[in-house]
């Protein structure tokens, strides 16, 4: 009978330790996040440089097609002047 009362003792612990790695793994998750005001000022500030990075994305694919269409108007100025 003490057999099983010891192997379940055993198995409590092991089971009671699991639990607490995964309590201070929650804990330090939370504590990483910072309070809800920090986590808003950081979600607030990576929006920003995303769209700082959509609007240079933007520009860039304007000045490309620009590009393009001059180069493809000179072309056509080009073939018309040599026929």
């Amino acid at each position: 009978m003490s057999e099983f009362v010891s192997f379940d003792v055993v198995r409590l612990y092991e089971q009671l330790r699991e639990l607490e790695e995964k309590r201070d793994a929650v804990l330090q998750e939370v504590q990483a996040m910072g309070t809800p005001e920090q986590e808003r000022e950081r979600l607030l500030k990576q929006v920003k440089e995303d769209n700082t990075e959509i609007a240079s994305a933007e520009r860039q694919y304007v000045n490309s097609c620009q590009f393009f269409c001059l180069s493809v108007d000179r072309a056509s100025v080009v073939e018309l002047h040599w026929s």
